[in-house]
């Protein structure tokens, strides 16, 4: 059977992906974050720029889910900084003020994929759990 929203998708193989959000709501990121864990993924979260990088360069994780819009920031400039310090980790790209220009920008930065706020639960699971295991896939090669 398969079932869709929040709730219904499950990680089985290979353990549970670790993901790091990156958004300047701290209440939206830590509903976020236990929402992907009741899914099954090891979610975390930062809510600057600053503390996301500081991060990935201390741990390991499969995938980076950003906020577009980031106070000062963009989630187009953690793309940018994470290129050239870990090229092969996923990151995807969120925002409620999607325009066609900005997820072109996005996808040329190298960013996995790009979703639309409000989150759709049947679409993000499943966007995850792929982008971690191709993450995965790219870590194993290098």
């Amino acid at each position: 059977m398969h079932r869709t929203g929040w709730t219904g998708h499950r990680r089985e193989a290979m353990g549970k992906a670790r993901v790091l959000l990156v958004d300047d709501d701290r209440e939206i990121a830590r509903a976020l974050a236990r929402v992907l864990a009741t899914a099954g993924f090891d979610a975390t979260w930062e809510s600057t720029e600053e503390g996301a990088l500081e991060r990935v360069l201390r741990e390991t994780f499969d995938v980076v889910l950003t906020d577009l819009r980031l106070g000062e920031v963009s989630g187009l400039d953690i793309i940018r900084q994470l290129r050239a310090s870990r090229p092969q980790l996923p990151v995807v790209l969120m925002t409620g003020y999607g325009t066609t220009d900005t997820a072109i920008e996005a996808m040329k930065l190298g960013a996995y994929d790009y979703v639309l706020k409000p989150l759709n639960g049947a679409e993000l699971l499943p966007l995850l759990g792929a982008a971690a295991e191709a993450g995965r896939r790219q870590a194993d090669v290098a």
